[in-house]
Order: structure tokens, then sequence, then C-alpha cells
């Protein structure tokens, strides 16, 4: 396990110079327990896959930011993904405009 959570870390930090395969390697790794996540979060199945792809896009644009000496790469992922999931939830809490 520990093997692999380094692994994650370092994909995770080439990740962060540019490398799109490493990160591809990152999604495929963690992309089932965010949509688990996202599931939990939002029951309707269009609104789990637009929060996990959302989170993934956050995750590739911030990957740059990442510090393992601060949190493991599944961790991090995940932390944003539960952002992602809870602002989208008071996305849909929110009305409409004009109602």
């Amino acid at each position: 396990m520990r093997s692999e959570r380094r692994g994650l870390e370092e994909l995770l930090l080439l990740s962060g110079l540019g490398d799109a395969d490493a990160f591809a390697r990152v999604y495929d790794e963690l992309a089932p327990r965010v949509h688990g996540l996202s599931t939990r979060l939002h029951r309707a199945p269009a609104a789990a896959e637009a929060v996990t792809e959302e989170a993934f896009l956050e995750a590739w644009r911030r990957a740059p930011s990442y510090d393992p000496t601060r949190s493991g790469a599944e961790d991090w992922v995940m932390v944003l993904a539960c952002s992602v999931a809870l602002r989208s939830r008071g996305d849909e809490s929110r009305p409409a405009p004009g109602r």
C-alpha cells in the first residue's frame, strides 16, 4: 500500500510539471473513488459525472501546487473532489435566476 501511495505522489508531482501521461495514470487509479464520492453526494448520475470531471480538471490545474509533505496524493485529490461536489450541491440549492 505504501509503495502504491508513493507512486501516486510521484505521478501527481509529474502531473504538476505538465506530464499528461502521469496524470492519466492518476485518473485511472482514483477515478472510481472520486466517482463513488460524487455519487454519494449527488444521487443524479449526470451530476455525479459532472462533479467527477470537474474534480479532475481542478486537480490538473492545481497539480503544480501539490506538496507531498502536506498530504498524500489520494487524500489531496479526494479533498478537491469533495470541495467541487459541495460547491455544486450549493449551486443546486440556489434558485435559478429570475425565480
